[in-house]
């Protein structure tokens, strides 16, 4: 009879536990764009150390660290579905199926840090909970950001992009903000845990009051911060004109198609040529070079005749191996000729480095090809370029230079990568085709990143898209313009560039 009782009880608690850790999963996606709750971002780490410290065996707390890692990219990761299934033509249980194993990958890092944190810091010791489990936290958070290209997607640290936290950024990035935010965090579990203990010492007491006031220095500290310029203005500000061509993701690669897109972007344009800076998205052109050059050297002489810069996103074929393509950004100006059905020209070219998974590349594609419509699409499959480029350099009516540090869309993800090249620049480019994720989180939370890279810099960046969100961000990480979402647009604006 005991033995029962105590068998029920036992299977209740691990339910209980497994309902909470669903929620603690769910809650970190809920504090950040586009539903930004960002107190959801101390309450969901409180509870995965809850879990942490449970009395469960080993393996029952690897079960509760992979429900929670299942639930967070479950929710946060969704648009890889959208991507694959309604991109990609893949029916929905291979859809699902392929999605759920780039989920269960991405949880794999919640059960680590549950396993390292159980098996080798299972006392609740202070050391243990304020100290250690903040820092294994980041530690593999900075591992899910480069092991196997990385995915930096998703931390805590951008639910604080507003918040009396935000000040920290240009210090400590986003992996420190996320990690102000676990400890206070684990601070609060500490004083709950002393809290429930059946005699509250004096020693305890003062001990409380003390974590509690750390938390407010904290808060009031990272508000000071947030007050300060990190970067100061350069020249004079400059006239940008952002163009979302709103092209389905399908009818971009249809060489039936092409005549219409490029229309669509001439005449989107045809208002704002004399702008100092114009910007076609990624992909914006899908012919790629040398057999669009004659097509870029009329869009040249277009600069030419009213003395602007027009950036824009299209593919390239090596000059080495023609089965082999690259994701390019190309700055065009008065300078700028391509020498017809070949790769000779004088233009400044950027070529993505880090490519997105489901996105431009897939493990194990040459298995899957015929198997999902989506590698059979051209330009599928790109190659990575090299790690240092130089930065785009804009001639100005006033003669005087303004630097760009250009991305394409998954780089501006990767915090250390968009800091170290962007520190002679003045202004930060992210050019993007997120109609691969539809109309999922994906591109909201995209959005975010880019802000936070903005604010980590001090420079402004201006985020081009072909069906949004498009916009023009500040050194702050405020948006200044946005273009609406789904339909063909000219964003106009101005941004001051700014220097260190």
């Amino acid at each position: 009879m005991n033995t029962n009782i105590k068998s029920r009880l036992s299977l209740t608690s691990i339910y209980f536990y497994l309902i909470l850790s669903i929620i603690g999963g769910a809650l970190i996606p809920l504090s950040l764009a586009p539903f930004d709750v960002s107190i959801f971002s101390f309450i969901a780490p409180l509870i995965f150390l809850y879990l942490c410290f449970s009395n469960f065996n080993i393996k029952k707390k690897l079960l509760l660290g992979l429900t929670f890692g299942l639930s967070q990219h479950l929710v946060g990761s969704s648009w890889i579905y959208v991507s694959i299934h309604n991109f990609g033509n893949a029916n929905f249980i291979l859809a699902g199926f392929l999605t759920f194993l780039f989920i269960l990958t991405l949880s794999l890092y919640s059960i680590l840090k549950i396993s390292i944190i159980s098996k080798y810091f299972c006392n609740k010791n202070i050391i243990n909970v304020i100290i250690v489990f903040p820092f294994i936290w980041v530690l593999i958070d900075l591992l899910q950001s480069y092991l196997f290209t990385g995915f930096p997607w998703g931390f805590l640290g951008y639910a604080h992009l507003h918040t009396y936290l935000s000040g920290y950024a240009p210090i400590i990035t986003v992996y420190g903000l996320t990690y102000l935010t676990v400890l206070i965090a684990a601070i609060f579990y500490y004083i709950f845990n002393n809290l429930t203990l059946s005699k509250i010492r004096t020693y305890y007491s003062v001990k409380n009051i003390t974590l509690l006031l750390l938390v407010l220095l904290l808060f009031l500290t990272g508000n000071s911060l947030s007050k300060y310029n990190w970067t100061k203005p350069y020249d004079k500000p400059i006239k940008i004109a952002l163009i979302q061509g709103n092209i389905e993701q399908l009818m971009k690669w249809d060489e039936n198609h092409f005549k219409h897109i490029i229309e669509t972007y001439i005449e989107l344009t045809k208002n704002v040529w004399n702008y100092d800076l114009i910007i076609w998205p990624e992909n914006a052109i899908t012919m790629p070079i040398p057999y669009s050059n004659i097509l870029l050297n009329k869009l040249a002489e277009k600069t030419k005749e009213y003395n602007s810069n027009l950036i824009l996103g299209l593919p390239e074929e090596s000059l080495i191996n023609k089965s082999i393509y690259y994701n390019i950004a190309i700055l065009l100006n008065k300078n700028t000729y391509f020498q017809p059905h070949t790769n000779e020209n004088n233009a400044q070219i950027y070529q993505k480095k880090h490519l997105v998974p489901f996105g431009e590349y897939m493990p194990f594609s040459n298995y899957l090809r015929g198997i999902i419509d989506f590698f059979d699409l051209p330009m599928s499959d790109f190659s990575q370029g090299p790690n240092k480029q130089d930065l785009f350099k804009l001639n100005l009516n006033n003669k005087s230079t303004v630097q760009i540090a250009p991305f394409i869309c998954f780089e501006i993800a990767y915090p250390f990568t968009v800091i170290e090249n962007s520190k002679k620049a003045n202004i930060i480019l992210t050019i993007s085709n997120d109609t691969w994720f539809g109309k999922s989180l994906g591109p909201y939370q995209h959005l975010q990143i880019a802000q936070m890279r903005a604010l980590e810099t001090g420079k402004p960046v201006i985020r081009a898209t072909n069906n949004g969100i498009t916009a023009v961000i500040d050194h702050k990480g405020r948006i200044i313009d946005k273009a609406p979402r789904f339909v063909e647009y000219t964003l106009k604006s101005e941004i001051l560039p700014r220097k260190i």
